[in-house]
């Protein structure tokens, strides 16, 4: 967080495995010097190669937001939707077909980050122009790219679907909380003060009662009204529609189900795997991208068909990236698993 006029640094939240503490301890010491955001991006932070890139969380984090004080990064955070006109807007998923297919937001056309400029004919440079992914990286690439061609009015959207459906979900389930609470308050200020005494409630106070649930029986949530973890991003899928016959900005937001989407990546089960079944482990712990990739593909290169291959990898991106490598390669994905901050994939060399 900052003051868009001065750049000033006014709070940080990090949330992640090991190195946090690091970032935060940064961010603070910045705050305390009175720091502004275009200096942290130029701090000259430590590092070693292969096990942490040039730039830091940090720097990187002071890039954006230096590039969005000085107008050269446009972004829309998930709430920002709601109040745009989509008959003037161009809406882009820059992800892979694939991922296109597995869920988007309604309306929007597939043109991949890496087909971009050969394909920009299709973009009207009269609209606005908004790109998104799955967490805002190549959503930027594409912003550049389009910026750089002479596209003014060009937007990303602020960590992509995963933030927005996130988003989405824990404001949906805020409102329709609050306005439980506020009903149940409602009746009970209502409630006779004697047991035993029959009062008839006032008619405006039960149309008030009603207007209020009429008011919200559309809002869509989920069973529990409070989440003790964010919600799968594969329970529901977000999609923006609006309203049938309207031309205001009012934008409508349905969760619909993906049956295809219990899992990411794709698993293949007809593999069953023992503990008597030979597998060569692959420890790419502490790499950075694409490092675990290398270290894997150096890995199946020299297995044989046949071979069963296990990695552990703690780049949080290698998860996405080992699904994508996999159907390129023609591998097969036995198992995937994620847990405290670890990703492990069993691969099969077909």
């Amino acid at each position: 967080m900052f003051a868009s006029n001065t750049g000033t640094i006014l709070g940080a939240q990090i949330v992640g495995g090991t190195g946090v503490d690091k970032r935060i301890d940064v961010i603070a010491t910045a705050m305390q010097m009175g720091l502004s955001v275009d200096q942290l991006k130029d701090l000259n932070l430590c590092f070693a190669p292969p096990f942490s890139g040039v730039r830091d969380p940090v720097n990187v984090a002071g890039m954006v937001a230096s590039n969005i004080r000085s107008n050269r990064y446009n972004v829309l955070h998930w709430s920002d939707l709601e109040t745009i006109n989509f008959d003037t807007v161009t809406l882009i998923d820059v992800r892979s077909a694939t991922d296109y297919k597995n869920r988007t937001l309604s309306g929007a056309i597939n043109i991949p980050v890496e087909d971009l400029r050969q394909r920009m004919n299709e973009i009207p440079k009269d609209k606005l122009t908004i790109v998104f992914c799955n967490y805002g990286k190549k959503g930027y690439f594409a912003h550049n790219i389009l910026r750089q061609c002479g596209f003014d009015d060009v937007y990303n959207i602020n960590g992509g679907l995963t933030v927005f459906q996130l988003g989405k979900l824990s404001f949906k389930k805020r409102v329709k909380q609050e306005n439980n609470i506020e009903a149940e308050t409602l009746v009970q200020s209502n409630t006779p003060i004697l047991s035993n005494t029959e009062v008839t409630p006032s008619p405006i106070v039960e149309n008030q009662k009603v207007a209020t649930e009429q008011q919200h029986v559309d809002v869509p949530v989920m069973e529990n009204p409070i989440f003790s973890e964010p919600p799968s991003l594969h329970d529901s899928i977000p999609v923006l529609q609006l309203e049938p016959n309207t031309k205001n900005t009012h934008v409508v937001e349905k969760l619909a189900l993906q049956e295809n989407a219990d899992e990411l990546p794709p698993i293949v089960s007809n593999v069953v795997l023992t503990s008597d079944t030979p597998i060569i482990e692959v420890d790419a712990s502490g790499l950075n991208c694409p490092g675990p990739i290398m270290k894997l593909a150096k890995t199946m290169n020299n297995a044989n068909a046949g071979d069963i291959v296990r990695i552990i990898a703690t780049d949080s991106s290698f998860g996405h990236d080992v699904k994508t490598w996999c159907e390129k390669k023609g591998y097969r994905l036995l198992e995937y698993k994620n847990s405290n901050a670890k990703v492990s994939a069993v691969l099969l060399k077909c």
